[in-house]
C-alpha cells in the first residue's frame, strides 16, 4: 500500500463509496480532540454524514473522558449523525463503529482485529483502537451524535510511551506504514453498512459481533454507579447488554449504556 504522510481530502473523497459518511469531509493538521470540533460543527448545521479528521490531536478522550493519546499518523476522526430518535440500536453506536473497524481492518489488510467490549478493537491481546460515541439532546429531542473513531496506525506502539506494553499499531503488525486514506474510506462505508444492518436487522449485527468479539470468557470487572461486578463475560443477550457470569455463580445482563468501566485483568 502506498503511504502518504499527510491526508489528502481529495484522495479520501477519490476513495469513498458512502451514500453519506464522509460528506463534506474536514481535514485539520491539530485539534484538541475530532469529537469537540464535530459539536461545534453540529451545532452550526453541519449535515449528517459530515466527517473530520486530524492528523493529532491533543486532548484526545475516550470512555469516561480517559486521556487517548492521539500522535501524528493515527487515525482520528469522528463522523456526526443525525439519527432519528427511534433509532433502535442508538445505544449501540459505539459496538457497531468497533464491529465496523474491525471488519476494515481484517478485510483491507488480513490483520485478525477483534472487538472486546465496551468498545475497544484488539490485535493479538493489545489494543489497537477505540470508539467514543458522545449524543446530544435537546430535551427529549435527539439532536446528533458523535461517533469518534481512534486508530494506532502509522506509527510505532513504543511512541506511547506506557501504553506500549497493552497498545498495538498496524505499522508494528505490518511492519511497514498503511494506506490511511484508503482505510478511512473503507471504514466510513463499513460503518454505513453496519448502523444499516443493525437498524434493519439487529440478530445479523448481532452474529457479526459474536462473530468477531473477544471478550467472551474472559474474566472481567465491571464499575456501574455504586456497585461493582466480577465475573466470566458469557455472551451478548443484544447488541447493548451482555450476560456476566457472576464469581457467586449466578447470571447477571448488564446494560453498556450503564456502565463507568470495565477491566480485564488477564487481558
Amino acid at each position: 500500500m502506498k503511504h502518504t504522510s499527510h491526508l489528502n481530502g481529495d484522495s479520501v473523497l477519490r476513495k469513498l463509496r458512502t451514500k453519506h459518511l464522509g460528506r463534506p469531509l474536514e481535514i485539520l493538521d491539530s485539534c484538541t480532540s475530532t469529537n469537540d470540533v464535530a459539536a461545534e460543527r453540529a451545532n452550526a448545521g453541519a449535515p449528517h454524514g459530515y466527517t473530520v479528521l486530524s492528523e493529532e490531536q491533543t486532548a484526545g478522550r475516550g470512555r469516561q473522558g480517559r486521556s487517548w493519546f492521539s500522535p501524528r499518523g493515527g487515525i482520528w476522526l469522528t463522523t456526526l449523525l443525525r439519527p432519528p430518535l427511534t433509532l433502535g440500536p442508538l445505544n449501540a453506536l459505539p459496538i457497531i463503529a468497533a464491529l465496523a473497524a474491525a471488519k476494515t481492518i481484517n478485510s483491507s489488510l488480513g490483520v485478525k482485529a477483534r472487538v472486546r467490549w465496551p468498545n475497544d478493537i484488539f490485535v493479538g491481546g493489545r489494543k489497537l483502537a477505540g470508539i467514543l460515541a458522545e449524543t446530544e439532546f435537546k430535551g427529549n429531542r435527539l439532536e446528533y451524535v458523535l461517533l469518534g473513531v481512534g486508530i494506532n496506525a502509522n506509527f510505532h506502539s513504543t511512541t506511547l510511551a506506557e501504553l506500549s506494553s497493552k497498545a498495538t499499531s498496524l505499522e508494528d503488525i505490518l511492519g511497514s506504514p498503511v494506506d490511511r486514506e484508503a482505510i478511512i474510506a473503507l471504514l466510513l462505508l463499513e460503518i454505513e453498512n453496519v448502523y444499516e444492518l443493525a437498524s434493519s436487522n439487529l440478530n445479523d449485527a448481532k452474529l457479526l459481533l459474536q462473530e468477531l468479539d473477544c471478550s467472551r470468557g474472559r474474566q472481567v470487572r465491571i464499575k456501574l454507579q455504586g456497585e461493582e461486578i466480577s465475573g466470566i463475560m458469557d455472551g451478548y443477550e443484544s447488541l447493548t447488554k451482555v450476560r456476566i457470569k457472576t464469581d457467586a455463580g449466578s447470571y447477571r445482563q448488564v446494560e453498556t449504556s450503564s456502565v463507568v468501566g470495565v477491566e480485564y485483568p488477564d487481558f
